[in-house]
């Protein structure tokens, strides 16, 4: 008898723990950004910042013109690219749901990406940005409603206080994977297609290399601050204020987060 309470007592601990609700917060790089409390370009014609903190990362980026004439925008010739599959913020068919993938080849390592689609469109293939103004482009999600797979990567684990709980000495794991741009789960680029001109004589290029450098995974009541992280599991955390940051501490215009929080639909 006392054995079998010992084994149900390692079973109940067994099924708490598997029921641990996880976040993983995906940081990224590229090289032509500059980090500060925004992640931007600038030259002396625009200012290009991008802001992805999102669930599964919405891309999100604005085009500000900067100058004293007005620019254009080309919606086709505007596209993210993931291995040699280029997909364009503008079509003249219908709109694609689902999501989009490729490969690249690196040092003769293989490269996957996944980048999902959302039932938006710009309205026209050419868009007038006038002076000091600007337009926000918003497509593309970086990843689908799963959590990475860290396993065969190399991961360290840093003991940190657990911030949910206040006074408290209790201790949690933070799960910290690195990667090098060669072997990033996630790589891709976004090329952006500007003109000075409405007939594109004059065409301006941007192109955007982007990869994943860290991946944290801990405890989803860690990465909102919170006991109940099921209240914060969704919402818009990608309009670059404060909304929310008090319950999510990991926010960065260049990080999105995953979980497998489970929200009941009925809620």
């Amino acid at each position: 008898m006392k054995r079998l309470i010992i084994l149900l007592f390692v079973f109940v601990v067994f099924l708490a723990s598997c029921s641990v609700s996880k976040m993983q917060f995906v940081s990224l790089e590229c090289d032509k950004l500059k980090k500060d409390t925004t992640w931007f370009y600038k030259d002396s014609i625009v200012e290009i910042s991008y802001f992805l903190y999102t669930r599964d990362g919405k891309m999100t980026f604005t085009i500000n013109n900067i100058s004293d004439k007005p620019i254009f925008f080309d919606g086709k010739n505007s596209f993210i690219l993931v291995g040699n599959n280029k997909h364009p913020y503008w079509t003249d068919g219908s709109v694609i749901n689902g999501a989009i993938a490729g490969y690249a080849t690196r040092n003769n390592r293989h490269s996957y990406g996944t980048i999902n689609v959302v039932e938006t469109k710009l309205q026209e293939r050419m868009n007038l940005i006038p002076p000091k103004s600007g337009i926000v482009i918003s497509k593309y999600f970086l990843h689908d409603k799963s959590l990475y797979d860290l396993s065969g990567y190399n991961v360290k684990n840093d003991t940190v206080t657990a911030n949910w709980k206040t006074n408290s000495l209790k201790k949690t794991v933070i799960k910290k994977a690195n990667f090098e741009k060669t072997n990033s789960p996630l790589s891709f680029r976004n090329f952006i297609t500007l003109s000075r001109t409405e007939d594109f004589k004059i065409p301006l290029y941007y192109d955007f290399s982007f990869w994943a450098t860290d991946i944290w995974e801990m405890d989803a009541r860690q990465g909102t601050k919170s006991k109940s992280p099921e209240n914060y599991a969704e919402g818009a955390y990608g309009d670059g204020n404060n909304l929310h940051a008090e319950y999510h501490p990991y926010k960065k215009p260049w990080m999105f987060y995953l979980n497998n929080i489970y929200v009941d639909p009925n809620h």
